[in-house]
């Protein structure tokens, strides 16, 4: 009887530290934009822009390991809000209805929303260009003031895509004059496919995010440890090699 006593104390004070670090792992969320920014083994996070600032920031905090999980995009206010991530990276305050709900890194970079096009296209410098144009552009993004009055003037036509590479697919085709992608999205598509080398982005940038952190307020000084961390890496100018690699031809 002795002996069954001492067992299951044993066992139970082996499981309880067990269940304390499942339950205050540091859990990391995402949204997932495709290529470059995250690329997944299955529902894994294994790559990409993203995946490589979180763990540069990760490393830097020294808070152990943290679970990364893919978030709804509609849902990602409430799981900062709530506590359910800790961090979500590459996002702006731009796109959160009540950004001053969470706590915000320093930028990392900027999003500069290009329109791309066919080379042996006259060159876009400004959006009276597009009047009469079929422009393609993200299922639910926000572009310019400029952008969205002629479109909802009818001067110019937005059709809207939930894949980068269907609005690429239709801009080869040239049933799209134009389409609206950032930078580091463009430059993957030049690096990986000689094709796409037949495109140009347009002078006119369309509007610019500045991207970085936002920390959930819940288990504040977890956060306010990521916050440091960031703050140290921008100041080394250690996002700086990061962001150069995903934005530099190959």
């Amino acid at each position: 009887m002795l002996f069954h006593i001492v067992i299951l104390f044993i066992l139970c004070s082996i499981a309880i530290p067990l269940a304390a670090t499942e339950t205050t792992q540091l859990k990391i969320g995402f949204v997932d934009a495709g290529q470059p920014y995250n690329i997944k083994s299955g529902q894994l996070l294994v790559d990409g822009l993203n995946y490589e600032v979180i763990q540069l920031i990760l490393k830097e905090a020294k808070l152990g390991s943290a679970k990364i999980i893919g978030l709804p995009k509609l849902r990602v206010a409430e799981f900062l809000k709530n506590g359910k991530i800790q961090m979500l990276c590459l996002y702006s305050p731009k796109w959160m209805k009540s950004p001053l709900e969470v706590l915000w890194g320093p930028i990392i970079t900027t999003f500069d929303e290009h329109f791309i096009i066919l080379k042996k296209r006259s060159g876009i410098e400004n959006h009276s260009q597009l009047i009469g144009k079929t422009v393609g552009g993200h299922l639910g993004y926000r572009y310019s003031d400029r952008f969205r009055t002629l479109v909802q003037s009818g001067q110019i036509q937005r059709n809207n895509y939930t894949e980068t590479n269907k609005l690429y697919e239709l801009l080869f085709l040239k049933r799209l004059y134009a389409i609206i992608d950032n930078q580091f999205s463009f430059t993957a598509m030049l690096n990986h496919e000689s094709e796409y080398n037949s495109l140009r982005a347009s002078k006119l940038i369309d509007k610019s995010y500045p991207v970085t952190c936002a920390l959930s307020r819940q288990r504040k000084s977890e956060s306010l440890h990521l916050l440091n961390a960031m703050n140290e890496l921008k100041h080394a100018g250690k996002f700086d090699s990061i962001i150069d690699k995903y934005n530099s031809l190959k």
